[in-house]
């Protein structure tokens, strides 16, 4: 084995219990998920995915302090993820405040650069897996294989936990149309990307 089983437990573990605590990309998927249905969520969920494997991947190869180098663009690309949530929020509540509401769907390549961008924008996240995939790493096997094995649990676990919470976020959107509450479903969306949003410009090396 690459990974001692009993380590490799205790780190899928861990990793369970952080991907249950939803950040500013969950709740993005989230609220579109509920908002527009489970493919709008999905391709939320397709952009940060792959924003957490180039992450995991710099960090496997020993090379997180490449994006320390960027630091600054990072922290713009940060607030223009702020601003993009900000006023997807203010046209979620604006199109709930109608007598006939009709929540208009981003468009999709839009959002799969949103969810890609803020999981890309967020130096606490990188700096995160630096340190903590290290910490469940034998010094006795060779380093290397172990943090790619780590990595690909990691990635694996994140992305069925984040499709768990797009799901459930489609699930909760299909109860409220049926029951004919459209406008808390706008207004409850743009509440969510509002808490998006500042938990993203709350974000600090």
């Amino acid at each position: 084995m690459v990974v001692e089983p009993a380590l490799l437990a205790a780190f899928a573990g861990a990793t369970l219990l952080l991907v249950a605590f939803p950040g500013p990309n969950v709740t993005l998927m989230v609220s579109q998920a509920a908002a527009h249905g489970p493919r709008t969520g999905l391709v939320v969920l397709a952009g940060t995915e792959i924003g957490l494997v180039l992450q995991l991947a710099l960090v496997t190869a020993g090379l997180a302090s490449v994006l320390n180098l960027f630091a600054e663009i990072f922290g713009l690309l940060r607030w223009i993820g702020v601003g993009v949530l900000l006023a997807f929020a203010v046209q979620a509540w604006r199109q709930a405040s109608r007598a006939t509401p009709v929540i208009a769907a981003p468009r999709h390549g839009r959002l799969f650069t949103l969810g890609f961008a803020i999981a890309m924008a967020n130096p606490k996240t990188l700096l995160f897996h630096a340190a903590f995939l290290p910490q469940f790493v034998d010094p006795a096997r060779p380093a290397t294989a172990q943090l790619v094995l780590l990595a690909v649990t990691f990635a694996v676990l994140a992305v069925a936990g984040d499709t768990v919470w797009t799901l459930a976020g489609a699930g909760a959107g299909r109860f409220l149309r049926r029951a004919g509450r459209m406008r808390m479903l706008g207004r409850v969306s743009a509440v969510v990307l509002a808490g998006a949003a500042l938990a993203l410009a709350a974000a600090r090396r």
